[in-house]
């Protein structure tokens, strides 16, 4: 006796067991991204990605501190002139150091806003030309928008692993895209 399976029967069988496979790969990924991202030691560190801010393309932070949820860059900067809006202060500036990396100070200058209600400065107190120091709070809560950043980050660099790429690298940190939560600033002695 012959037992014969028809081939709609067979493609049905084969789907449901590539779709199941499929499904145990998906859990699997986001069960180890669970686990490294609650663990003591994760896989990664986030940080803010901020190499589209329009301050972070016209100066490079001094520092950047990560401490908990929290990841602050400190900037130097000149401010040229201040405005503000009925939300933000808008600073007009350039680099501190802006000669080093630039030979004229139009290619260095930025516009940036700050959000009123999440620092305060006086800025009317600052004499032309004085330096400050200019600190953007960012805070990464692990939530579920942080949990699928960090899957994808699991993803990307188990991919260029495993094709052998170092282009993509991300040295054990997860880029994440976050809103300034709190800035503040510190004049600069004009000697420094």
């Amino acid at each position: 006796m012959k037992i014969t399976i028809s081939p709609s029967i067979l493609v049905k069988r084969i789907l449901i067991i590539a779709l199941s496979f499929l499904l145990l790969l998906i859990l699997i990924w986001f069960g180890y991204s669970l686990f490294s991202m609650n663990s003591s030691n994760p896989t990664f560190v986030p940080f803010v990605d901020i190499r589209k801010d329009a301050l972070a393309t016209k100066v490079q932070y001094e520092s950047v501190e990560i401490d908990g949820k929290r990841i602050t860059y400190k900037f130097e900067i000149i401010p040229l002139e201040v405005s503000k809006d009925e939300s933000n202060y808008i600073i007009t500036g350039v680099a501190k150091n802006y000669f080093e990396r630039y030979e004229d100070i139009e290619d260095t200058r930025f516009v940036y806003a700050l959000p009123k209600g999440i620092g305060e400065f006086d800025f009317s107190s600052l004499e032309w030309g004085q330096p400050i120091l200019l600190t953007t709070q960012y805070r990464v809560e692990k939530d579920f928008k942080y949990f699928i950043e960090y899957s994808w980050c699991i993803l990307t660099n188990g991919y260029y692993k495993l094709i052998g790429s170092k282009e993509r690298s991300t040295d054990g940190f997860c880029p994440v895209e976050r809103d300034i939560n709190r800035w503040s600033v510190e004049v600069l002695d004009v000697t420094e």
